[in-house]
C-alpha cells in the first residue's frame, strides 16, 4: 500500500445453499454443508490472519487476489430451504507493516527501497491424537481453552461425521488458540 492510500474495504452478501440447484457449478456430490462453510470462515476470522480474496471472471485472464482481514461475518437463516445460510462479509485490505533502517551520512538520509514481501498467512497446524476417553468438548477445552469451540474442530476435520463419535488413534487438526 502506498503512503497516504486508504485500505480497500469490500463488503458483499450472498448465501450458502443447503441443497443443490441447477444453477450451481459444482456437482451435487461435491457440495459441502453450510455449517462447515460457516465454521471455516469463523475460524479464519478468529485467527486474525489475513486471507487471500480472489476475484475471477471470464473477462479476467488470471484473476485478482489481495490479502484481507475479515472485519465482520454475519450469517442467518431466512426463508427458502431449511439450512440455507444467508451471510454478509466485510473485508479490509491487509498490508504488512515493516520498518526501514535509515542510514544518515553527511546530513543526507539514505533510505533503501523495500522489496515486496509476500504475506505469510499460513495457519500454524496444531494436532491432537485421540485417546480413549476423549470427546470433542474435552479436547476443545484442553487445547483451545473453551469446550464450546468444538465445532471449529469438526469444521477442520472431514473425518468427523458425527461429533459424538470419535475414535482413538485419529489425528485431529486444531484451530489456532
Amino acid at each position: 500500500m502506498e503512503l497516504g492510500k486508504s485500505a480497500i474495504t469490500i463488503s458483499f452478501s450472498s448465501f450458502f445453499p443447503a441443497t443443490w440447484f441447477p444453477g450451481m457449478k459444482i456437482p451435487p456430490d461435491e457440495m459441502v454443508s453450510t455449517e462447515v462453510l460457516k465454521d471455516k470462515i469463523t475460524v479464519w476470522q478468529k485467527s486474525g490472519l489475513p486471507v487471500r480474496f480472489a476475484v475471477t471472471a471470464p473477462t479476467i485472464s488470471h484473476g485478482v487476489g489481495l490479502y484481507f482481514k475479515i472485519v465482520d461475518f454475519v450469517y442467518f437463516e431466512r426463508g427458502g430451504d431449511i439450512g440455507t445460510l444467508q451471510y454478509s462479509l466485510i473485508l479490509k485490505e491487509y498490508t504488512e507493516v515493516r520498518a526501514r533502517k535509515v542510514q544518515v551520512r553527511d546530513d543526507i538520509a539514505i533510505i533503501p527501497e523495500l522489496a515486496p514481501v509476500r504475506v505469510d498467512n499460513r495457519v500454524t497446524s496444531y494436532t491432537h491424537t485421540v485417546v480413549s476417553g476423549d470427546n470433542l468438548t474435552l479436547i476443545a477445552r484442553r487445547h483451545l481453552g473453551d469446550g464450546a469451540r468444538f465445532p471449529e474442530i469438526v469444521a477442520l476435520n472431514p473425518i468427523i461425521v458425527n461429533p459424538n463419535l470419535i475414535f482413538p488413534g485419529w489425528v485431529l487438526r486444531l484451530p489456532p488458540r
